[in-house]
């Protein structure tokens, strides 16, 4: 579900100091184990059926995994590089790696070009640039706190739009 992926895609959260220390040596706090280990909980209650993942929640943990390492070497590098030439090879990394077909040349009406703009400025670009900005002026791992409020708003969104049924264990997590 909507919910479920929001929360897996948060484990990045409990992952980002751990990363952060062993690539740059950045302290690690009680209140940032404390904080990965209560996000994990809140993960655990709300994607675990009865101990079962299926192939869809390997991969949103694989995209964590790698989410985490992109936070860690932003505000690794971000500190001493300027953002704009970071967020430039991050957002020419995603445009080398995203493997989606492109639409026919028949399909491309101005409505798909609006949206393939809006996905690539407006999502990619921009948030990007203020990701990184944003990373560079605090520890990673408050930055990375910060980002999983994206897990109980994709939550919160997912029962008011997609229909997804607010259970307590939800709400728990």
């Amino acid at each position: 579900t909507a919910g479920k992926n929001a929360f897996l895609t948060g484990t990045y959260c409990v992952l980002v100091p751990f990363i952060s220390y062993l690539a740059s040596g950045e302290r690690l706090t009680r209140y940032n184990v404390g904080a990965a280990f209560m996000c994990l909980a809140g993960i655990g209650l709300v994607a675990l059926d009865s101990f079962s993942m299926n192939f869809g929640d390997l991969l949103t943990l694989g995209g964590a995994v790698f989410f985490a390492l992109q936070i860690a070497a932003a505000a690794k590098f971000g500190r001493d590089m300027d953002v704009n030439v970071l967020t430039f090879w991050m957002f020419l990394g995603v445009g080398a790696l995203s493997t989606e077909p492109l639409p026919a040349p028949g399909d491309f009406t101005p409505q798909i070009v609006g949206v393939l703009a809006f996905l690539t400025l407006g999502c990619t670009c921009v948030g990007l640039f203020m990701q990184n900005i944003g990373l560079a002026h605090v520890p990673s791992s408050t930055g990375s706190l910060l980002l999983s409020l994206e897990s109980p708003f994709g939550v919160l969104f997912s029962v008011l739009l997609g229909g997804e049924q607010l259970t307590a264990r939800l709400v728990a997590g």
